[in-house]
């Protein structure tokens, strides 16, 4: 019984993740944007007003920017990105193209998906963690989240 109590609060709890009003957050530093689910509270902004946390306390989303002071290429970020996600679990899918890269990985029980856009001045992503027994109710999360994110200038620091 405690089992199916269980079962049907994170059911309801992702229907209504996915139902209510979404917001769309626009970082004013690094001019990056994207939507969060309007089931996610927001966090208070750090001082230096790099990014954003939002969560239900189940599921978060983090979204931030970040100087490229090491001048990484786009291919050296990426690199660093998988070495970082298989440090923590299982690669579940990797993709990348001109000026972005994807990463996603189980660890425990929980799923992560990163985006990051990547220029020569700055990095600018986001990263979901949700439970893996609610994958299926985060699939519709992560696509808007993901279309919904753009970046800013990444072509100088901020």
């Amino acid at each position: 019984m405690r089992m199916l109590l269980v079962s049907l609060w994170l059911a309801l709890t992702a229907a209504c993740l996915a139902q209510s009003p979404w917001i769309h957050y626009h970082n004013t530093r690094y001019g990056f944007e994207l939507d969060v689910p309007g089931g996610l509270q927001a966090r208070e902004a750090p001082a230096n007003e790099d990014g954003r946390t939002f969560t239900d306390g189940r599921s978060e989303l983090l979204a931030w920017g970040s100087n490229n002071l090491a001048s990484q290429s786009l291919d050296q970020a990426y690199r660093e990105a998988l070495d970082a996600a298989r440090q923590e679990g299982p690669i579940g899918y990797q993709a990348s193209g001109k000026n972005w890269f994807v990463v996603s990985w189980v660890n425990g029980k929980s799923i992560i998906y990163q985006k990051t856009f990547h220029g020569p001045g700055c990095s600018q992503s986001f990263r979901l963690t949700y439970s893996l027994s609610r994958k299926s109710k985060f699939d519709p999360i992560v696509k808007r989240v993901e279309a919904s994110f753009k970046p800013g200038d990444l072509s100088r620091a901020h």
